[in-house]
């Protein structure tokens, strides 16, 4: 496979060396050149040409290891002279969605994007989940307090309450790392004899409503 292509050298030629700067997140990426038999993705987000006809290329560097991967520069005749098992090389990503920014063409490559390029919220996100916090619902007591369950994805969360014999829906929106804003209404339809899984229901729908989020992807 040719790692280089006419339109691929045009595309070049829109996205010099420098020019998506200060754009974290929102930074195009150009290309995506992968390792077909292991670890080793490049996702080029600017190049240049150079005298010899080589091409100096930026972006983000992924050996297999979160921690150590790193933006910074390759040259395609690098990428080109690297000799794989079976006789393969590297390869370029003929599926990559050509309007996904750097972020989702990590998540999407199933590397995990650096705090850096996120925002909080973007951070605090989890897959949504449902949990009951309350091994008996029939046996609380009237007299004392519980959160009895939750459907939360990290930045929005529902929560059944059942205090002094009332319930109550509590809405929390992710303000910091340790930190919520909630607001709580008093409700009529919980009582101790519903099923796990309707109140599941009933929480995930409120959710919905609340939060505008029928299902979340990361």
């Amino acid at each position: 496979m040719k790692l280089i292509t006419e339109e691929l050298k045009e595309k070049f030629k829109k996205y010099p060396l420098g020019s998506q700067d200060g754009l974290g997140k929102d930074a195009k990426v150009i290309v995506k050149y992968f390792n077909p038999t292991g670890v080793g993705t490049w996702l080029i987000t600017e190049a240049d040409k150079l005298e010899n006809g080589d091409y100096e290329m930026f972006g983000y560097c992924h050996l297999g290891d979160d921690e150590n991967a790193e933006f910074g520069y390759v040259l395609l005749s690098e990428l080109e002279n690297i000799k794989l098992p079976f006789g393969l090389s590297i390869e370029r990503d003929l599926y990559m969605n050509q309007d996904n920014n750097i972020v989702d063409v990590m998540k999407s490559s199933g590397i995990t994007p650096p705090d850096f390029l996120l925002d909080d919220q973007e951070k605090w996100k989890e897959p949504r989940y449902f949990d009951v916090l309350v091994d008996d619902v029939k046996s609380m007591l009237d007299n004392k307090s519980y959160t009895v369950a939750r459907v939360c994805n990290g930045v929005n969360c529902v929560e059944l309450h059942y205090i002094d014999g009332k319930s109550t829906i509590e809405y929390g929106t992710r303000t910091s790392d340790d930190s919520w804003e909630s607001e709580i209404e008093n409700i009529e339809w919980f009582d101790k004899n519903m099923s796990i899984s309707d109140i599941e229901n009933k929480l995930e729908n409120l959710f919905n409503i609340e939060f505008g989020e029928k299902d979340y992807e990361l």
